[in-house]
């Protein structure tokens, strides 16, 4: 009777870990060491749905498979894999995963990058590796050969939200984060860029750094962020929600069903970077991602030269 009612628990595991909604059941259920083996299906079921995902023409052609704050499958443009790196550096991180980051940074203050561990694709030691190695430092990492722009060649696409407009151009992967970055001004030739030549302070450790507490607490103050509400695992977790809100704003198709992105939901995502390295490695990533040029139209590359 044992064995059967085994069997069993492993046969429920199995079909609900095809529903996102069963996940918290079935881990009431069976278990860590099931939970383990059943991941290895969920990976499965993941690829699965993101083959379906690369069939339809999404603007934001981007998203996240999760098991718990894990990420176990990746669809990206084309390309799909199953990250089997990414987990936290140990017990107690993956348990600081969903405790307010506040209280993290106030237990480990300093770069939480390399606290954390290699967590996904934009989570890991190597965000904080680059820190204080000015201008050329953060171009050299934060630009990225795989995912060449081809200089405003590719198919053109406008995103609307919350009062905004930008028109870009397609790239096979990251172009949701475009919106991102031109709704917390932090590109090149937006007015922060404008106002602090942006490429020149990167070489001043100490006023970059100064540069990201400042932006962070304009950002508290003007949507009143909880910080006891603030996780990294609520931020690795509310990602796809993002692209999903992003892809409602953009002029290819209909927008589904839903709410779409506010200006609030990309400040609180990069809210938590704040105590993570008071943000400074996200402001270079938006300044080297592209170029606020005449008629909000986005370029990239040597568009921005």
């Amino acid at each position: 009777p044992l064995m059967v009612f085994l069997a069993v628990l492993r046969l429920l595991a199995w079909c609900l870990s095809f529903a996102p909604a069963g996940a918290e059941l079935r881990d009431a259920l069976v278990g860590d060491s099931l939970v383990q083996m059943s991941a290895r299906v969920k990976s499965r079921a993941a690829h699965a749905q993101a083959r379906k995902a690369a069939d339809e023409p999404l603007c934001a052609p981007v998203r996240m498979y999760y098991h718990g704050n894990q990420v176990v499958a990746m669809w990206c443009g084309f390309n799909i894999t199953s990250p089997s790196s990414f987990k936290p550096a140990g017990p107690q991180q993956e348990l600081d995963l969903d405790r307010p980051l506040r209280d993290v940074q106030r237990e480990h203050p300093g770069n939480l990058f390399r606290y954390f561990g290699k967590l996904n694709q934009w989570i890991g030691p190597g965000m904080a590796d680059v820190d204080g190695k000015g201008y050329r430092g953060y171009k050299s990492f934060l630009t990225n050969p795989t995912l060449p722009f081809k200089d405003g060649k590719e198919p053109k696409v406008t995103f609307r939200w919350d009062g905004l407009q930008i028109s870009t151009h397609h790239d096979n992967c990251q172009v949701a984060d475009d919106p991102y970055c031109y709704s917390l001004g932090w590109m090149k030739g937006q007015a922060l860029d404008k106002k602090y030549d942006l490429a020149r302070l990167m070489d001043n450790a100490t006023a970059w750094n100064d540069l990201g507490a400042e932006e962070c607490k304009r950002m508290k103050e003007e949507f009143k962020f909880d910080d006891d509400n603030i996780t990294l695992g609520g931020h690795i977790r509310e990602t796809n929600d993002i692209y999903v809100k992003t892809e409602r704003t953009c002029d290819w198709h209909e927008p589904s069903p839903g709410p779409p992105v506010a200006v609030r939901d990309f400040k609180k995502h990069a809210y938590a970077k704040c105590f993570m390295n008071n943000v400074t490695t996200e402001i270079a990533y938006c300044y080297f991602r592209g170029c606020v040029r005449e008629g909000n139209s986005i370029g990239h590359a040597s568009q921005c030269s």
